[in-house]
């Protein structure tokens, strides 16, 4: 439970902000190109929010500036957003930071974010012609369950005859979508909220998951995807300097 409300507390702390792919690729590809040409950091972070047209990125840029000029790390200052920015994203800079290579680690991320975008772009152009067909299915079924199949219920209720069980099912279904329709659609966006509050807790969202990858289509597109991205993941991080399996010091 109290792992359910940390997760809440840090939606509503950030509610609004939405950073893109975009956004953080042009955010670590010119980040880089100043910290090459040795511009210091709190002048390139002000020329960055200047040039920027993403409300959220101005708000989470006029923190970063304030933090940055008060001495905090980069890496630091982003930690409180690591929601929309990610632990790799925070991680890959941090170490940077630390190791002097900055401009470098920042180049990998643009990289890696720009092939991220690459995959999403090719797996959602690929579920765009399924995602059509079903949205359509169940637009006509709807219509036809409000508006035309009530015009020839009389036609069954006057044979006077026992229906067959499917037959009254579908009288029942479309009877309760014409008279409580919008209590079902407020109904289903209130679970959708539900469910994806419940999807910042990690049991839950790992159950999900794991439930997702048995799923037949949507099982196989979730392994490549994840797969692709966990190897390309490890192969930046291990170019960036941070080592497969940290030792800590007791």
């Amino acid at each position: 439970m109290n792992k359910f409300l940390i997760a809440i507390k840090k939606s509503f702390r950030n509610f609004g902000l939405r950073v893109s792919i975009q956004d953080k690729i042009l955010f670590s590809r010119h980040l880089a190109v100043m910290a090459k040409a040795g511009l210091p950091l709190l002048e390139s972070l002000q020329m960055i929010q200047r040039e920027t047209k993403s409300r959220s990125m101005l708000k989470i840029l006029k923190q970063v500036i304030s933090d940055v000029s008060n001495g905090q790390f980069l890496s630091a200052s982003l930690e409180r957003y690591k929601d929309l920015f990610g632990d790799l994203f925070v991680n890959i800079i941090r170490v940077g930071e630390s190791a002097g290579i900055l401009a470098e680690n920042l180049n990998y991320l643009a990289d890696e974010l720009k092939k991220k975008k690459e995959l999403r772009s090719r797996v959602v152009s690929a579920l765009i012609y399924p995602a059509i067909i079903f949205i359509a299915t169940l637009g006509i079924t709807i219509m036809l369950m409000v508006f035309i199949f009530p015009k020839i219920v009389p036609v069954f209720q006057n044979l006077n005859a026992k229906l067959p069980a499917t037959t009254q099912f579908l009288i029942d279904f479309s009877d309760f979508l014409t008279n409580k329709g919008v209590v079902l659609l407020i109904g289903l966006v209130v679970l959708f909220v539900i469910w994806s509050l419940l999807l910042r807790v990690n049991k839950i969202k790992y159950f999900y998951h794991k439930v997702l990858l048995f799923l037949p289509i949507f099982g196989g597109v979730s392994r490549d995807l994840n797969l692709a991205n966990f190897t390309r993941t490890l192969g930046l991080t291990l170019k960036s300097g941070i080592r497969v399996v940290r030792h800590q010091s007791s």
